[in-house]
């Protein structure tokens, strides 16, 4: 942010190197008063404020850091309180319905005739033992470079592209065998991997957890050649290897001996963390932000032939609901205590997805219902410091893990 785009005015008293007081900012995103603190941290000019500050003991969160003259031995540091932030409704609907189009016209849905769902194949198969099969053996995962890495899928496709599962491995500064694993799950299509998830990766390091990212299948450099065609027995098939992957590699992590693996996951993420969560105990905790649920939704899509593409399903997606891809029909072998559900409220995303049923049927884990939408959850100020917290084990968790009182909980 630089220093022209922010036009202040502070009031209060100077006592010492510090001042308190209420400036108003006029930015795109905020306008309105804050709480600022002011205060000075000597250091040499050539080096971070915010580091030092920290070092100094300052709980600090500095939007802005100002040197205080060019050959000045301190800079400004500004520490800055948001008020609590809410989503207006209209705005988080307005977001979501914005996305749902873009998405819609860009990735599209291409209508296959009733004989190519293979609905019945898909049925057996999900049905079956070969869904999510007990046994998981560790992933061999080979290194290309300090963060990259690459290994077969346990669950093998037609596709030579789809069998190769690549992600990174954000390792702790030191020891980071002893340190706990989160593994982060995108949504679909897969955005996060290469924007969010490394920054918020970095955090979660600062915090003394690992971060793993997988690329799941199909998605960004395993999307098949061939054109995607609307088929349950791919879909499920999918599904199945989603889930496998995060299996093996939950496996290799525990066998280098991190601790405890964790999942987190936004999306179709949350879904895939859903269902990981109800096949595999070695899983210390999940979290499932707004997750998928299972096969029906009802989303205000404009395009017409998506629409009348989604209506053509919607008999395959009741069915395939029927199944355990429907995640109201299983149960966690974890812990609910090691079980975060997080939603919005405005979600138009997920407009139809049973979460207060899944809440009731999981035996009602922790959920937080935020004032958001699908896209605009991420913007909930704190959310993701609050979401690695509760990868804690719960009788290790702080008290300040609990959500703000802005979240309605359910009691």
């Amino acid at each position: 942010m630089g220093v022209n785009s922010v036009v202040a005015h502070a009031s209060g008293r100077i006592v010492g190197t510090n001042q308190v007081g209420l400036c108003h900012f006029q930015l795109p995103h905020c306008i309105g008063r804050l709480a600022v603190c002011l205060f000075s941290v000597p250091l040499p000019v050539s080096t971070n404020a915010m580091d030092r500050a920290r070092e100094a003991g300052r709980l600090v969160c500095p939007l802005l850091v100002v040197r205080l003259g060019r050959n000045a031995g301190c800079h400004l540091v500004l520490d800055i309180t948001f008020p609590p932030f809410r989503m207006i409704a209209p705005l988080a609907k307005f977001i979501d319905w914005s996305a749902l189009q873009m998405a819609s016209a860009v990735i599209g849905l291409k209508h296959a005739p009733k004989p190519k769902w293979q609905l019945e194949e898909a049925l057996e198969f999900l049905n079956g033992p070969d869904f999510i099969p007990a046994a998981s053996d560790p992933a061999r995962i080979e290194f290309d470079g300090p963060r990259n890495f690459k290994f077969s899928t346990p669950r093998p496709s037609e596709d030579e592209e789809n069998n190769i599962v690549y992600g990174r491995l954000y390792r702790c500064a030191e020891r980071w065998q002893e340190r706990p694993v989160i593994v982060l799950l995108d949504g679909y299509p897969a955005i996060g991997y290469h924007t969010a998830f490394p920054l918020v990766a970095r955090r979660v390091n600062r915090a003394g957890f690992n971060v793993a990212t997988l690329v799941a299948p199909c998605q960004l450099q395993r999307r098949p050649r061939r054109p995607i065609e609307e088929n349950c027995l791919e879909f499920a098939r999918a599904m199945a290897q989603n889930v496998a992957e995060i299996r093996a590699l939950t496996g290799w992590l525990l066998d280098e001996g991190c601790p405890s693996v964790a999942v987190l996951g936004c999306s179709f993420g949350g879904w895939l963390a859903g269902l990981t969560a109800c096949s595999d105990a070695r899983i210390a905790c999940a979290v499932l932000t707004c997750p998928g649920v299972c096969m029906r939704y009802s989303q205000p899509v404009v395009w017409r032939r998506v629409r009348e593409a989604l209506q053509a399903l919607r008999p395959a997606h009741e069915a395939m609901d029927t199944t355990r891809l429907n995640l109201t029909l299983s149960t966690p072998v974890i812990p609910k205590e090691n079980i975060l559900l997080i939603v919005g409220i405005h979600d138009l995303f997920a407009k139809g997805q049973p979460y207060e049923e899944l809440w009731q049927k999981w035996q009602q884990p922790e959920i937080w219902r935020l004032p958001h939408g699908h896209m605009s959850t991420g913007l909930e100020p704190g959310l993701t410091g609050r979401s690695i917290r509760s990868t804690v084990a719960p009788e290790k968790r702080p008290a300040r893990c609990a959500a703000p009182s802005r979240i309605t909980q359910a009691s």
